[in-house]
């Protein structure tokens, strides 16, 4: 049986309102990176990885945004072969849904020099901090 739900529009609004209050700050479409990186043409060359090699994957010097943004798009296409992940030195780094769980591979992340909020996101799943954001994954 249907149920049907009648909305106002101060209903909806703030039903919008809310839902995108709760999007992810780095929720960014490829046109949007591209005029970033147009505005911040020294964004285009923090990636340090060959990326022929998907297991290895090292940022230096990035922005937040593009720090971010990057990551999370090597985690999509990726991920599966993810072994090392290194964002040395970044401006900072969001981590909210990403769930490095998800990467059995996967065997450590480096995030030195860089802010992020991998132990409030990631606590259940690394077995060792080796300090200076050195983090090491369950065998």
């Amino acid at each position: 049986m249907k149920k049907i739900v009648k909305l106002t529009e101060a209903d909806l609004a703030r039903i919008v309102k809310r839902v995108i209050k709760e999007q992810p700050e780095f929720e960014d479409d490829a046109e949007s990176m591209m005029n970033h990186y147009e505005e911040n043409p020294e964004q285009m060359k923090v990636i340090k990885s060959d990326l022929r090699q998907p297991a290895t994957f090292q940022i230096m010097g990035a922005d937040k945004r593009t720090a971010t943004y990057l990551l999370r798009n090597y985690m999509k296409m990726d991920g599966e072969n993810a072994r090392f992940i290194a964002i040395l030195d970044c401006e900072g780094l969001d981590l909210s849904g990403l769930d490095f769980c998800d990467y059995p591979n996967l065997n450590a992340v480096n995030l030195k020099g860089t802010p992020n909020n991998f132990k409030e996101t990631q606590d259940d799943c690394f077995h060792d901090d080796f300090g200076e954001d050195m983090y090491v994954f369950n065998d």
